[in-house]
């Protein structure tokens, strides 16, 4: 069962509504599965940096 975990510095309170749902239905649609199979985790609010910077950034594990 694949599952797409994203990690971002981005508040929650920032997050669209659907993010979930569109994510979901991508990574089926990419992996040619049925959305069933497929799980999505968001983590936003981490404390992150990338290139000396704490501007908004993210980190996606599948």
């Amino acid at each position: 069962m694949p599952c797409l975990a994203v990690y971002t510095n981005l508040p929650k309170d920032k997050v669209p509504g659907d993010f979930l749902q569109q994510a979901s239905v991508f990574l089926g649609n990419q992996l040619a599965k049925p959305e069933h199979y497929v799980t999505v985790r968001l983590h936003p609010d981490q404390m992150m940096m990338h290139g000396g910077s704490s501007d908004l950034c993210g980190f996606v594990e599948l």
